[in-house]
């Protein structure tokens, strides 16, 4: 199977690179249209039942491609996608009414990326402060809309006016203002934004996998987030740290 072979190389590449035999939580980057859903969820099913992979979830699907992937799931008696990684912050609010509706409704964890919205929202793009030109906000940008279905190439001039613009560096202003008043930073006023959604709270969605499979002892209260990738501690004493890889 296409899927197979592929997710298989990659995992091995990502426990190469995370220094463990096995991951936590491992996520699809983009769907793969000429791949049927059935076929991947299949494919990650195998990796669970192996103990290669502990859960698994996806990134950049629709809530009509999440809904598809339960049902296909449920249908093959396969693993389910246990998490979702989608674009979430103060500017950017489209998940909102789309993805994290459907994530609460099937038992999901919402995962955000671009919580700063690519370094906007940390106030380091100010009106009056020079620009870092190695910032990743300038280092690429995404050419075409589709998910699956854009690349990244360098980021040009006609980038930079087109994020920073007059109406943007308003709202950050307004932000900071508003965060500065109540005795907290622009940065701790995006995340607390982000953790007053429920389906997005820090709480491990490979707990979650481990519920639903069985009446398995619960994860230790102490888990970190899964939105960082940590090296497990192997065999050693001690609790293992979560290990989380992001198939692209």
């Amino acid at each position: 199977m296409r899927a197979q072979s592929g997710l298989l190389l990659r995992l091995r590449r990502a426990c190469v690179g995370l220094k463990t035999d096995r991951i936590d939580l491992y996520q699809l980057h983009l769907p793969d249209p000429s791949v049927p859903i059935g076929e991947t969820l299949t494919a990650l099913d195998g990796l669970v039942r192996a103990g290669k992979v502990r859960a698994i979830g996806c990134s950049n699907l629709s809530a009509a491609q999440l809904d598809e992937a339960h049902s296909v799931a449920s249908e093959l008696g396969t693993e389910h996608f246990v998490s979702t990684q989608e674009r979430l912050n103060l500017f950017a609010r489209e998940a909102l009414s789309d993805e994290m509706p459907t994530c609460e409704r099937l038992g999901m964890k919402f995962i955000p990326y671009q919580p700063l919205a690519r370094g906007v929202l940390t106030g380091k793009y100010g009106r009056h402060r020079p620009l870092p030109a190695d910032s990743r906000l300038f280092l690429y940008d995404i050419s075409g809309d589709v998910p699956g279905q854009f690349t990244i190439v360098r980021a040009t001039e006609e980038t930079r006016s087109r994020v920073l613009t007059d109406q943007t560096l308003d709202r950050v202003e307004a932000l900071e203002f508003y965060a500065i008043e109540r005795g907290h930073t622009l940065v701790e006023l995006a995340f607390g934004w982000l953790l007053s959604f429920p389906p997005s709270a820090p709480s491990s969605p490979v707990s979650l996998a481990r519920a639903r499979r069985s009446p398995m002892p619960a994860a230790s209260a102490g888990s970190s987030p899964t939105t960082n990738a940590t090296r497990s501690s192997g065999s050693s004493g001690g609790r293992r740290k979560r290990t989380t890889a992001t198939v692209r």
